[in-house]
């Protein structure tokens, strides 16, 4: 007798093909021939937190300088996408870069560090991304600015937030953050990195 799977009900259902074998955490993804492939969320997060605090700083200038984060200062790396988890980063705190799992993924990306003094009156931070590694600050992408008002008097805590998508350049070389100001100098310390990987390009 023919029975339609549609029909079953209870103990009569069954798990998708290759459950039994399937790694903790994965879902089923439809290849739309048929078949398919047992895969991981692409979703999860990492922080970082540099270990400079209180007169250990890193200092701004006009001239772009790399943002520094050694992860000295505590990682959090309980829930980073499944893919990496337990085996990988999102941060390389050697080289101070994100370092992505895949082309075609997106990334939202908080940057925040403290101010702890100022000389010569700056008047606004910037804070670009840089791709092309090794040549500093070559494939750049303005983050954003922020003005003297934030950090007037020190300590103040500037915040950078932005969404990242992974192009052939930072696939290969990763992503440093540069910051410098218009004139004069900042100095910085706790600088934490929030990195989020929102999807894997392909839904």
């Amino acid at each position: 007798m023919t029975v339609n799977h549609r029909t079953l009900t209870g103990l009569d259902l069954h798990e998708p093909k290759g459950a039994d074998t399937a790694g903790e955490g994965k879902f089923y993804k439809s290849d739309g021939s048929g078949g398919g492939t047992w895969e991981f969320l692409a979703h999860g997060f990492g922080v970082y937190v540099d270990s400079k605090t209180t007169a250990t700083v890193q200092t701004l200038s006009s001239t772009p300088s790399v943002i520094e984060c050694d992860s000295g200062g505590g990682v959090n790396e309980a829930y980073l996408p499944r893919a990496i988890r337990g085996s990988g980063h999102l941060w390389d705190s050697t080289n101070d870069k994100v370092t992505p799992i895949n082309q075609g993924d997106t990334y939202s990306v908080r940057l925040t560090f403290k101010t702890y003094a100022k000389a010569a009156s700056p008047g606004f931070v910037t804070v670009v991304a840089d791709t092309g590694l090794p040549t500093a600050s070559t494939i750049t992408l303005n983050i954003g600015q922020q003005q003297s008002s934030l950090f007037a008097t020190p300590p103040t805590i500037m915040s950078f937030d932005f969404h990242m998508a992974v192009g052939p350049s930072f696939f290969v070389n990763g992503c440093r953050f540069f910051a410098f100001t218009d004139t004069g100098t900042l100095t910085i310390n706790e600088v934490t990195l929030y990195i989020n990987r929102i999807s894997d390009g392909e839904g």
